[in-house]
């Protein structure tokens, strides 16, 4: 098939580890923009990327919009490896697309279940703080000690605290185990499923993540059941997240709802915290560290957030089809069908919406794209700016007593990212306590 008159432009971040490095993000970004072009084709995912904010934002907008949660990997690749049959007949039977929105019916249906009172995850943050603002503290308050309390060289900032913060969030939101056993089986699950999202993968690896995203969905159909169980157990009065969801929208919707909420709320609320904590402390002038961490003042708090939203997207694409032939905002047409991929980390620093898009300033006008729009706007968007400030703000409140600040030690290669088309998320991130001088 032929395809439209795009340019070919590879994406590097699947393949490269350091190509999400602050720098050559911001030069690939500039490259694109410097052209008159409003997308390209990329040969590694098979996709066309749209890239420039008025479309990304025009298309995820559209009520009609399509996501998709399909592989990157070609389902022809994955049927090649005779071990993987058996475990595409288990996802197919018990992982249906309800956060996509192929049956936009059960999308909404599932979604408003997710949102809704008393246990749900509200786009209002001022409720989730009242609902969720225990849990969230509890659990940053026990890994954040951890680092505290830790005085040896070379702590990992991801490993040690975003990404434990993250999934312990999770389970027990959904009502998952959450000892440290189960924190590393949910790593390897939640792992196993982003990378089947944005890498194309082949042999051990695919089999490998396969593998995991079985294990993922029977452990959200282990939680949904027990879900019902309290149902039936309770005067069908739901008391948590996950029961209110059977209640609303039964076993398995909820099971294939929860495999989202995993995969999202850790890999992306991880990834934010350790791109911002990179970010922020790279500072030497602190300024958007003191903001995101003066509790006094909500507004300059929600200034700096949003600046570090926007410019460490962890999510900084998202795939789909065009609904309907498109004409873009330079004058390309794409026909309808077509996979896109939706730059959303791209857009975020489009420099026709944002002035000086690689610099973080505090009171900028334009909205980024972080959450998405419409009726794919994430779901867990208050949750993960709730874990972001509590987080920030817990870590810099032990700066004072300990007499001593969080330093980063570069690592010597650079960072390091996991290589994916999708997630920009550090593999780690070393620091130290330094004395104040």
């Amino acid at each position: 098939m032929r395809r439209p008159a795009v340019p070919t432009v590879e994406l590097p971040f699947a393949t490269d580890p350091s190509a999400y490095e602050p720098e050559r993000f911001a030069d690939f970004c500039d490259q694109q923009f410097n052209t008159q072009n409003d997308s390209f084709y990329d040969p590694v995912t098979g996709h066309h990327v749209l890239f420039r904010h008025a479309d990304v934002e025009r298309q995820i907008k559209d009520r009609d919009s399509r996501a998709t949660l399909d592989p990157l990997t070609s389902r022809l690749a994955i049927a090649a490896h005779i071990v993987t049959i058996p475990l595409i007949g288990q996802l197919i039977t018990g992982a249906k697309p309800v956060t996509a929105n192929q049956d936009k019916y059960i999308h909404k249906e599932v979604k408003d279940a997710m949102q809704s009172d008393p246990y749900g995850l509200s786009p209002a943050t001022s409720i989730m703080h009242r609902r969720y603002g225990d849990l969230v503290s509890s659990e940053v308050a026990m890994h954040a000690r951890r680092i505290y309390d830790n005085q040896k060289d070379g702590l990992d900032l991801v490993t040690q605290f975003a990404d434990p913060l993250a999934m312990g969030v999770i389970a027990r939101l959904q009502g998952m185990p959450h000892d440290e056993g189960a924190m590393k089986n949910m790593k390897e699950m939640v792992n196993g499923q982003t990378s089947l999202l944005g890498q194309k993968l082949k042999g051990r690896q695919l089999v490998y993540a396969l593998r995991s995203l079985v294990r993922l969905l029977e452990l959200n159909n282990r939680t949904a059941e027990q879900g019902r169980n309290n149902l039936h157990h309770n005067g069908n009065r739901p008391y948590d997240f996950t029961t209110q969801m059977v209640d609303m929208v039964g076993v398995d919707n909820t099971r294939s709802a929860g495999m989202n909420v995993g995969a999202a709320g850790v890999s992306t609320t991880a990834g934010l915290i350790g791109n911002a904590a990179r970010a922020m402390l790279s500072d030497s002038d602190r300024t958007i560290w003191n903001a995101l961490t003066d509790s006094s003042n909500p507004g300059l708090q929600h200034a700096a957030l949003s600046e570090l939203e926007r410019c460490e997207t962890p999510l900084v694409g998202w795939k789909g089809r065009l609904n309907k032939k498109t004409t873009l905002s330079k004058g390309t047409t794409l026909r309808k069908g077509t996979p896109v991929l939706y730059a959303l980390g791209m857009a975020n620093r489009d420099p026709e919406v944002f002035d000086n898009p690689h610099t973080m300033q505090l009171g900028r006008s334009g909205q980024h794209l972080t959450y998405g729009r419409g009726p794919h706007t994430c779901v867990g968007r208050s949750l993960a700016q709730l874990e972001v400030l509590t987080a920030f703000t817990t870590l810099r409140s032990f700066e004072q007593p300990k007499e001593a600040h969080l330093e980063l030690i570069r690592p010597e290669g650079g960072y390091q990212y996991a290589p994916d088309s999708l997630f920009r998320t550090l593999r780690s991130l070393p620091v130290v306590w330094r004395p104040y001088s």
